[in-house]
């Protein structure tokens, strides 16, 4: 029987190769700070549509600080 194996996670960002790992984070950070308004917008909310719509955002919120925590943790690795 073969094993079903989900496939690994893609991201669609790329991030430029001379960020620092300070900017990195600092712009994780804003990232998150925006998540979070989005899922307090999220909860607070009516679900009328708009809700699915909030919902995706939070995914692209996600891809982004993703993208730029490996590049942070690559950075911090590098010599």
């Amino acid at each position: 029987m073969k094993k079903i194996v989900p496939d690994p996670p893609i991201s669609y960002f790329s991030v430029i190769s001379d960020l620092s790992r300070e900017e990195a984070l600092t712009q994780v950070s804003k990232l998150m700070d925006c998540m979070n308004r989005t899922l307090e917008a999220y909860l607070g909310t009516e679900p009328i549509g708009v809700d699915s719509y909030l919902l995706e955002n939070v995914e692209i919120l996600n891809q982004l600080m993703r993208a730029l925590i490996a590049h942070a943790v690559a950075k911090e690795a590098a010599p």
